[in-house]
């Protein structure tokens, strides 16, 4: 049997291969606040401030995004699994009565993943760890 490296092309290992670093994510969950300095924390509130102004005058006009940023989200994760597919004919999946075929296309396969996102955010409380595990 193969190594797994023998699977990736010379050229391609050679820029993959060497040390890596892991990064442990601090706890930040249960923290009140972050301390921030004088400045810093003025940067903040003005960054605040602007996003709210933002939102109040912009925020109803980008709502229909929110379906494009999802359909998007959902192809990139699902190129992880190989499964590519233009945003038309994903699109074109979502609007269509279900397949009752074994072999469904990618842009069926990316459209139910839109679906699973969508039912997911349509929530009224949090997901808990059961849920996250079938969402995958």
């Amino acid at each position: 049997m193969p190594r797994d490296d023998a699977l990736i092309r010379r050229c391609r290992r050679a820029q993959v291969s060497g040390d890596n670093e892991t990064t442990v994510t601090p706890l930040i969950a249960d923290r009140s606040s972050i301390p921030l300095s004088g400045s810093l924390a003025a940067d903040v509130a003005a960054a605040e401030a602007a996003i709210t102004r933002f939102d109040e005058r912009t925020g109803a006009n980008l709502a229909g995004f929110s379906v494009i940023a999802l359909r998007t989200e959902a192809a990139m994760s699902s190129q992880i699994e190989n499964l590519t597919a233009a945003a038309s004919s994903i699109a074109v999946a979502e609007h269509a009565p279900p397949s009752n075929d074994p072999h469904k296309s990618n842009a069926e396969l990316i459209a139910s993943n839109v679906a699973t996102l969508l039912a997911a955010l349509s929530r009224n409380s949090p997901l808990d760890t059961v849920e996250v595990i079938e969402l995958q």
